[in-house]
């Protein structure tokens, strides 16, 4: 090695020691400000520290799956005191690297369900090293054993000092178990199981284990066999232990076995029907709440289970759940925030209300963080020492205590008076709310529509509904937007009579009603002209999405009029995006399954449009392909996304009439009519761009690829699809694909180009505004992801990463398995395509106009901040974490970019 190579590796560990240590202080000085118990431990076992700040550093983030993984990875081999030593020493590394997570970013909700992960993830190696000991003294296990997590465990949302309430299960028949061989095999394991989790050593203990929710509470079994539970709850079952499993989830053993209960208890847990005896069950429990709550001497100081405490936003949401999660299946869901999400969703809560729970909510969650953090106890009460309450409230970021309390008591009288209406019985409607300026003036248009209950006419008949309107609307996302679109519903005489008459009758399908109207201007703009879509989504149950091969013939366009077809199939296209939209604003999509159910609609319009086209001119379906590039060849549409498409022909055809077939495929589908138009088509991609003829030859495809074609070019070819084509079509692209694919390259070359274009994109593109975020086309954003991820295929020449059009975010873990990605690098940047693609999707839907462009600070983004969930925080506003959130996970974006492409 030379001189000055010596050097420069000395150097970079000089400065690798300089970062990590600058870091272990950053660290060590955050802990010092909010907890006592754990700078005395850091400071005892330096080694505490540096373990915690290196995982933090190789991964921020871990999910139960690597969880359980890595837990498993340490008691490998170890049974006894050993096992129980490497299980109480991972739970304090990570519980710290967690903390420390939580100390940067503020992030509450994601640190509980961190730390519930974790808890997954130690529980099932304690399984392992249980169920190994046990089948050394006593032989093979006799069937199936999961453990189900309930309570906070089972719904994701651990505290630090949290016990872990647990009910296990086994595989087997009670009426074959005559002499109880099996019960006892089971029960020993589960007793050594409680002992490796709960047994105080000299490292501490894992968790306290809370058996107190299996049948007959702690004077049953430790452990029942699957039927044996079905025939209890079935006979035996309460009101309390509906409410307990709605939480619940397999998360060690044989997840299968615990799913398969689950699934046998789903008629226990959620009534099929609304159920007036479900609403007496949840007024007892909510008096014996209130009873509890009044008989504490320190009520007012527990964040917990005081007034307007966590125990009311829980039970509020798990209250609704109870009720009405037979009948809305799409309220079964875990955990606190994602519940009352969906409440919102089904017009049950109003956003308003929604908002208040889930601020409330997380805002109190971080105050018992903060209280267990102090010293380690399990504890929701706050200190009545001034100095320490002030210690708190510094923590959390408040300047003085006055503002935190302030702050306190405003989150808690809001909740409290949630859960105070909870069930009441009352008129919730009782009285109007106030009204803004756009508001009032949309309510004077109100008046003016004879139709209108505001119209002077039904001014006595009309008194209740005026008022759940006005009430639904002002819980709305945007009441102005959703009372301007109620005035063009009831303006339209057909619709008016028999939705006003079935509004008066169903009052929560108002609340429904309003809440999609001020939601979304693209649902809502829907909404007004379409009846048929009005009475399936609001007026009747609400249809699920088609299974994908089932929407061609749902597209089948008849009518021999030619335009008459394509507004019909407009109609149906609107009619499943909405869908698709009601489904994700409700929670029931996450970001990438949207995506592919926007591609598999566009793919049945395009397969409609060119197979009436090529019908109508007497061409047969192998003389025409159509090609999609770009986002809907990748499958990962989203609401404003262009349709890229290539038109290829058969050379032996007659290349007019071809060309005649592919302008009024064009028109079919960009025609503005009546209901708009199907999607716009981009044709830039094609051959020569502009400039190149609208239809090629298979041939004069290939050629171009191969001999003419600029390097981005060839980026875009990797995201080809034949979407309306014969198999034949397919094979035939597939070749030239892989034939442009494997062509020599000059790396350096490629990406020296790859790196001109974008830099050329970032200029001419994207503002030079620093308070501008742009999500697509801007430094860090999709698109950059995209040709990274593009490029790299390209580079890869067909060697390990297999050709074919498969979104960015499914190419991310085979660029692991390649070689050519970390797996650390390639989760953050998953992370960052899911987060700019929901922030995409829900400017969509807000605004119904393309947006990918944010001005920091602005009322529209912090908008987009409380639809994607970034709801506010103590010390830190839910807007500021979604752009801090946004501008982080650009960053890694960039960073991967000049690492992989160049800059």
């Amino acid at each position: 090695m030379m001189p000055g190579a010596s050097l420069s590796v000395e150097n970079a560990a000089k400065e690798a020691a300089i970062a990590t240590n600058a870091a272990l202080e950053r660290h060590r000085a955050r802990l010092s400000a909010r907890s006592a118990y754990l700078s005395r431990a850091v400071e005892h076992d330096p080694a505490l520290l540096v373990a915690a700040v290196h995982a933090l550093s190789t991964c921020h983030r871990k999910d139960e799956v690597t969880q359980r993984a890595e837990a498993l990875g340490a008691v490998h081999g170890f049974i006894g005191p050993a096992a129980m030593r490497a299980l109480r020493v991972r739970k304090r590394v990570e519980t710290l690297r967690i903390v420390l997570a939580e100390a940067e970013t503020r992030d509450i909700a994601t640190a509980y369900e961190e730390l519930s992960d974790l808890a997954a993830g130690l529980i099932s190696a304690a399984v392992d090293v249980a169920t190994r000991e046990h089948e050394a003294n006593r032989g093979p296990a006799p069937c199936g054993f999961a453990v189900m997590g309930m309570g906070k465990l089972g719904s994701r949302e651990l505290n630090l000092s949290s016990d872990v309430d647990l009910i296990f299960v086994y595989d087997a028949d009670p009426d074959e178990d005559t002499e109880g061989r099996t019960f006892r095999w089971f029960r020993r394991l589960c007793e050594r199981l409680v002992a490796l989790l709960s047994e105080v050593t000299a490292d501490g203990f894992v968790y306290r284990v809370d058996l107190g929710l299996r049948p007959e509470g702690q004077t049953g079994p430790i452990c029942n066999a699957l039927d044996a539970l079905e025939r209890y709850y079935e006979a035996w079952g309460h009101g309390w232990e509906r409410v307990a499993w709605l939480r619940a989830r397999p998360v060690a053993g044989d997840v299968a076995l615990g799913a398969r209960l689950l699934k046998a208890l789903q008629p226990f847990t959620y009534r099929r029907f609304l159920d007036p005896k479900a609403i007496d069950e949840i007024r007892a429990m909510k008096a014996q709440i209130d009873a509890r709550a009044r008989s504490r001497a320190d009520a007012a100081r527990d964040v917990k289970l005081g007034p307007g405490g966590i125990r009311e936003s829980e039970f509020f949401a798990q209250a609704h759940q109870h009720v009405y999660g037979g009948p809305l299946p799409a309220l079964r869901v875990r955990g606190t925030l994602a519940a009352v999400d969906r409440l919102v969703a089904a017009g049950l809560v109003g956003e308003d209300d929604g908002r208040v729970l889930n601020e409330g909510y997380l805002f109190l969650r971080s105050v018992e963080h903060q209280l267990q953090l102090v010293e380690d106890r399990q504890t929701q009460t706050l200190p009545s020492d001034p100095e320490a309450l002030s210690f708190v409230a510094t923590a959390l970021g408040y300047a003085e205590r006055g503002a935190f309390e302030a702050d306190l008591d405003t989150r808690r009288a809001a909740v409290s008076a949630l859960w105070a209406e909870l069930f009441s019985g009352g008129d919730p409607v009782a009285t109007e709310p106030m009204l803004d300026e756009a508001q009032d003036q949309q309510l004077r248009r109100l008046e003016a529509i004879p139709k209108s209950p505001f119209h002077p006419r039904h001014a006595v008949t009309g008194v209740a509904l005026r008022r759940a309107i006005l009430h639904a609307a002002s819980e709305a996302a945007e009441p102005a937007q959703a009372l301007a679109l109620f005035g063009d519903l009831v303006a339209r005489p057909r619709i008016a009579d028999p939705l006003l008459a079935f509004l008066e009758t169903h009052p929560t399908r108002a609340r429904l009603l309003l809440h999609l109207l001020g939601s979304s201007r693209l649902l809502g703009g829907r909404l007004v002209n379409d009846a048929t879509l009005l009475e399936d989504l609001v007026l009747g149950p609400t249809a699920g999405l088609p299974a994908p091969q089932a929407l061609p013939a749902r597209f089948a366009v008849t009518d021999p009029d030619l335009e008459t077809a394509w507004e019909d199939l407009r109609a149906r296209q609107h009619r499943e995006v909405v869908r698709i939209a009601v489904a994700d604003l409700a929670g029931q999509l996450d970001v990438n399954a949207v995506g592919r159910a926007l591609t598999a609609v566009a793919d049945a319009a395009v397969q409609t449009v060119v197979a009436r086209v090529l019908s109508d001119l007497d061409l047969g379906p192998d003389s025409l392909a159509v090609v999609a590039l770009g986002s809907l060849g990748a499958q990962a549409l989203l609401y404003a996304s262009d349709l890229d498409l290539l038109f290829v022909g058969d050379a032996s055809a007659d290349a007019a009439l071809l060309a005649k077939a592919c302008q009024r495929i064009l028109r079919g589908l960009t025609l503005d009519m009546r209901n708009g138009r199907l999607w716009d088509v981009d044709l830039r991609l094609r051959p020569s761009g502009h400039h190149g003829p609208l239809l090629v030859t298979w041939e004069s495809l290939a050629r171009y690829q191969l001999t003419e074609a600029a390097p981005w070019e060839h980026l875009a070819l990797t995201r080809a699809r034949v979407v309306a084509g014969t198999a034949d079509h397919a094979t035939r692209l597939a070749r030239t694909v892989c034939a442009v694919i494997e062509l020599p390259r000059d790396p350096a070359a490629i990406r020296a180009e790859v790196h001109r274009i974008q830099e050329r994109v970032l200029a001419e593109a994207t503002p030079s505004d620093p308070a501008v975020i742009d999500l697509k086309l801007g430094r860090g954003g999709s698109a950059m992801l995209k040709v990274m991820v593009a490029t790299l295929r390209v580079l890869d020449g067909g060697r390990r990463i297999p050709p074919g059009a498969r979104p960015t975010r499914a190419l991310l873990p085979e660029l692991v398995e390649a070689g050519m990605l970390g797996r650390v690098e390639s989760e953050a940047l998953g992370e960052a395509l899911d987060h700019l693609h929901r922030a995409e999707s829900r400017l969509r839907l807000r605004f119904d106009r393309p947006a990918h462009v944010l001005q920091r600070g602005s009322d529209a983004s912090d908008r987009l901040a409380h639809a994607l969930g970034f709801h506010d925080v103590p010390g830190r506003p839910g807007r500021v974490r979604f752009e801090e959130t946004t501008d982080r996970l650009r960053d890694a974006v960039a960073l991967a970019f000049g690492r992989h492409v160049g800059g």
